[in-house]
């Protein structure tokens, strides 16, 4: 008789999804339409301090192009200029524009002055950025995989600095937490932003800044669900391990109590038993000495 192989059940359980796609077009397409013109006017005023900061470099360009010499003076201004741009005001016009995404999908109105209200994270997101494109060329070197895996486990690295104020490390942590079986979605999910994109472009202007608006509101709703259904999940760990330290803890009690009232009882029941012998003693002197007496006076009378 051969022995049936035992089925395996230490599979890990399955992670079910922590967002919708469909919810999140949705929520960038109603964002898009409720709050179109304070949200366009402050991606023209973004768009603006953007061309603004490119100037410098573009006249840099624009010189060797004529092959015109610029005074060493002008040179070096230009160029502290274009770093200062670069190092400094482009990465706070960006989280304060991620800070705009997330005020319209809460259904807040944005103001241009939410472009520089993020300046507090300016360190943590500038080491962060250096970090995600320190590591992101190597790994787009190494067959492509490791690179788009780079990219979709800290997608949300930016948000989580701008949205809850973490540090570099450890909003690279929490975003590969939170996409933690989650690639797929997430990897499909840039696909059909990708494709919104090129189809807005399409229509020229016309259609690229509410592709844009849309795509920048799907992608801060789907951080929002990722990482809504991650804290919920994480709470209800959290409920269902202090359930069971709890019940451990009460046959822990009710144990000890066991043990106290046995150790209680054993003298009682020692001192009974003592009693309950010393009585049986008793009893039995008394019936010897009653055999005693009635032999004695059983004599009395035979002599008499």
């Amino acid at each position: 008789m051969t022995n049936s192989p035992i089925p395996r059940t230490d599979t890990p359980p399955k992670i079910p999804a922590r967002f919708s796609i469909e919810q999140s077009l949705l929520e960038g397409w109603r964002g898009m339409i409720n709050s179109f013109l304070p949200f366009f006017a402050v991606l023209c005023i973004y768009w603006l301090c953007t061309a603004l900061m490119a100037l410098p470099g573009l006249a840099i360009f624009a010189a060797q192009l004529v092959k015109y010499t610029l005074p060493w003076y002008l040179y070096g201004f230009l160029i502290f200029a274009q770093l200062i741009s670069g190092f400094i005001f482009a990465p706070i016009l960006q989280m304060g524009l991620l800070r705009v995404s997330l005020r319209v999908l809460d259904g807040e109105t944005p103001t241009p002055a939410d472009l520089t209200k993020c300046w507090r994270y300016f360190w943590q997101f500038l080491v962060a950025s250096f970090i995600m494109r320190t590591i992101r060329l190597p790994a787009y070197f190494c067959f492509i995989f490791p690179g788009i895996w780079i990219d979709l486990s800290f997608r949300f690295y930016e948000y989580l600095i701008v949205d809850r104020g973490m540090g570099p490390i450890e909003s690279f942590r929490a975003s590969n937490e939170i996409t933690k079986g989650q690639m797929i979605r997430v990897l499909l999910t840039e696909l059909i932003l990708l494709v919104v994109t090129a189809l807005g472009g399409l229509v020229f202007l016309i259609g690229a800044v509410p592709a844009y608006m849309v795509v920048s509101l799907a992608r801060a709703s789907m951080y929002r669900q990722i990482l809504k259904s991650t804290l919920m999940e994480q709470t209800r760990l959290l409920d269902e391990e202090l359930e069971v330290k709890a019940f451990d803890e009460k046959l822990r009690m009710r144990s000890a109590q066991s043990v106290t009232e046995q150790e209680v009882c054993e003298p009682l029941h020692h001192s009974e038993g003592e009693r309950a012998g010393q009585g049986e003693l008793i009893k039995d002197s008394g019936i010897s000495i009653n055999v005693a007496e009635h032999a004695k006076e059983k004599e009395t009378l035979e002599r008499n």
